[in-house]
Order: C-alpha cells, then structure tokens, then sequence
C-alpha cells in the first residue's frame, strides 16, 4: 500500500506493519496529488504539481522522473500499453511513453500528432498558415499561396 502526504512524501506500507517500508520525498514541499503502481516493471509513479517521479517499489532507486512546464494535477497509466497521460495546467494534455522492457530505461515523450504519412488539407482558410501551426505544432503546413 502507497500513501502520499501534504508535505510531499510517499510511504510505502506492508498491510501486516505500522512501520513504513520505504519513504520517497519529492523535496518540493507539496501535497502528492497522484500515486500509481506500474505492475509490469514494479514502479512507482508518484506526482505533486511540479514534478512527475518513477522509482522502484522494492528499493526506491530512481528510474526516472518528468517535470513539464505546466502544474499536473493528476497521473493516468493506461493499462498494460506504457502509457502515461497527466492532467495539468495546460490546453494540451502531456502523454508520455514508460517502456515495458526492464532492459530500456529511458523516458519517450509520445508525440501522437505527427505519422508518417504525410497530412493534408482539404481547404485553406484564407487566414495565414502560421495561425494553423500554434494549434498543431507538430503538423507541417502545407498551405500554399493562392
């Protein structure tokens, strides 16, 4: 079992014991707003508003952690794929890609608005293309001058 506390720890408990097994501080000094378990490389995923931190649940050694410009407010793991989502302070929400392999310890930033075809459209508004480019960063513009 996982607790968080107001002034930004996380301690881990055997049900069996009042002791806590393992204590993390996120040294931010504030309340932990999210807690998950990554099962399928026994992680820890704990967030306050600044920081995102991926630790083991048997040593507390540090996988990785993320810190995205916005407040989060809360941490979403989408089951069995590695998937990381978050709630923040943001029009955009961020995902982010934990891999499933114990061997790969890096962190992927998942970018799901660019592929590899390419993207076109059907109409040009009559508004300049760089307006287009501030709401889908990633998509190349492809407006051409008429």
């Amino acid at each position: 079992m996982a607790v968080g506390t107001s002034t930004g720890q996380v301690l881990l408990y055997d049900l069996r014991s009042n002791k806590p097994l393992l204590v993390r501080d996120h040294f931010y000094n504030l309340p932990i707003k999210s807690l998950n378990f990554h099962d399928q490389l026994d992680l820890v995923v704990s967030a306050d508003s600044k920081i995102i931190k991926i630790w083991n649940k048997d040593t507390g050694k540090a996988f990785s952690s993320i810190q995205p410009q916005t407040n989060i407010n809360d941490v979403c793991i989408y089951p069995n794929s590695g998937m990381l989502f978050t709630a923040n302070e943001d029009p955009k929400m961020n995902t982010f890609y934990v891999p499933v392999s114990a061997e790969t310890f890096t962190l992927l930033t998942a970018d799901f608005t660019s592929c590899t075809r390419p993207v076109t459209f059907t109409s040009c508004p009559p508004v300049a293309c760089a307006d287009t480019h501030t709401l889908y960063g990633a998509v190349k513009d492809i407006c051409r001058p008429r």
